[in-house]
């Protein structure tokens, strides 16, 4: 290669050196370099909106019935939450022998409830007892009201007292008012048992449910005769009767007696007992959602410190995203709100569309989620007037009663929700 010629290619790799160069700033205008990197002929715009046009809190998550495992919890403060389990597949009658002709079971023996504790996530710090009542009656047994009046003397089934360092994987509770556990069984072949916590300090008890895994178990053997088997009953429920797949859900549940209240005016609170969400509706331009290229979108909201009762200082914030038709119901988008790009993908087993971020419940000051792939799929979605919103959680629900807590668009200009977008402009390539 002559020396002229090296030359001339050496200048040349320089020149395009400095061109590429100078396309990596954050704007780009057609004379910079026009031809070089027309795919990079942009403008990067930052700014941010007020874009958060309605923002509410909705409780009552997840949905009774639901919640995978079940809560037994009471703090100081007056945290209160109890679990219920129907076992409305028992029986009351028994044949001594094979031979024998069945009888009615009228003296059980050995009865007790055995729940299945998660002793990694399930906590104490003091004794405490757990109390078994009979709760059934012949009305709706899944308002707080109707069930509340059961839990009195005259209806204690039985109780047991454990040491605060004495969660085991299975805790049995004795049943030694027999007497109502023949009743019920003798009038509606059945026993719905309510079940509560009580200490004086802090006590979080996570147990098995018909929704996970590992339910509890009611066991008896019908008389007191050691070569008599055990039944075994896991929570199963007969009612409603024209619903199976509701009564299916309420075999067990978990409901709040004293829970951590709703947030103040001007306030947007998540997680707690029950369970709260937070929806989101955005209202971005349709230049920047449309037309234009989202690098990313982040939504800004100032917390709150929460100082009320709560079982850990520390929780985890989810956005979830919505995507919805103009006139879609709030509850209903903010209960089938995923964490996924949308709901197929969800299922293919993709993770959240976004990482969580992790709060202290009692800290405050700004805090940043990160939205950009909600963005763009609000864009790939091609609906026409839909509804934009992102669904703010903790995860996993009603198992905290903590609560995260932020200032809503009824506070003051410079602490309400806004929606920080960078995008590109596209303008044309600068070729003829």
């Amino acid at each position: 290669m002559t020396r002229s010629l090296r030359s001339s290619l050496l200048g040349l790799g320089v020149a395009a050196a400095v061109a590429i160069g100078g396309c990596s700033a954050d704007e780009v205008t057609n004379s910079q370099c026009p031809l070089l990197c027309p795919q990079r002929n942009l403008q990067v715009v930052d700014t941010t909106l007020e874009a958060v046009t309605l923002d509410t809190v909705l409780a009552g998550f997840p949905v009774l019935g639901t919640e995978g495992r079940l809560l037994l919890a009471t703090a100081p403060g007056g945290l209160d939450v109890r679990a219920l389990m129907r076992f409305d597949s028992t029986v009351a009658v028994f044949a001594p022998s094979f031979a024998d002709t069945l009888r009615p079971i009228t003296a059980p023996d050995s009865v007790r409830i055995e729940l299945r504790v998660d002793t990694l996530a399930s906590r104490a710090t003091a004794a405490f007892t757990i109390e078994a009542y009979d709760v059934d009656t012949t009305v709706v047994d899944t308002a707080t009201s109707a069930l509340a009046q059961h839990f009195r003397p005259d209806k204690l089934l039985g109780s047991r007292t454990f040491s605060r360092d004495s969660l085991r994987d299975t805790m049995r509770i004795p049943i030694t008012n027999t007497a109502r556990l023949v009743d019920g069984l003798r009038q509606l072949t059945r026993v719905r048992v309510g079940l509560r916590v009580v200490s004086s300090g802090t006590v979080q008890l996570l147990v098995g449910s018909t929704d996970g895994f590992r339910d509890a178990k009611l066991r008896y053997r019908p008389a007191a005769d050691s070569g008599l088997p055990t039944f075994t009953f896991p929570p199963r429920s007969a009612t409603p009767s024209n619903l199976p797949d509701v009564a299916a859900a309420l075999a067990d549940f978990t409901w709040v007696v004293g829970g951590s209240g709703d947030p103040p005016a001007g306030e947007l609170a998540i997680g707690g007992a029950p369970g709260r969400r937070a929806y989101l509706g955005i209202d971005l331009p349709t230049a920047i959602v449309d037309s234009s290229d989202v690098l990313r979108a982040t939504i800004e909201l100032v917390q709150r410190p929460y100082t009320g009762p709560r079982l850990r200082d520390t929780l985890a914030a989810f956005p979830w995203i919505v995507v919805a038709g103009p006139n879609a119901d709030i509850r209903r988008s903010t209960t089938l709100a995923v964490g996924g790009i949308n709901a197929l993908r969800l299922t293919l087993g993709l993770r959240s569309f976004t990482d969580s971020l992790r709060m202290v419940v009692t800290d405050s000051g700004v805090r940043r989620f990160d939205v950009t792939a909600a963005v763009r799929e609000w864009r790939a979605s091609g609906i026409t007037g839909m509804r934009r919103a992102i669904v703010l959680r903790i995860g996993p629900e009603n198992f905290e009663s903590g609560q995260l807590r932020f200032f809503s668009r009824e506070a003051a200009p410079g602490l309400r929700p806004r929606v920080r977008v960078v995008y590109n402009v596209r303008r044309g390539s600068g070729l003829p």
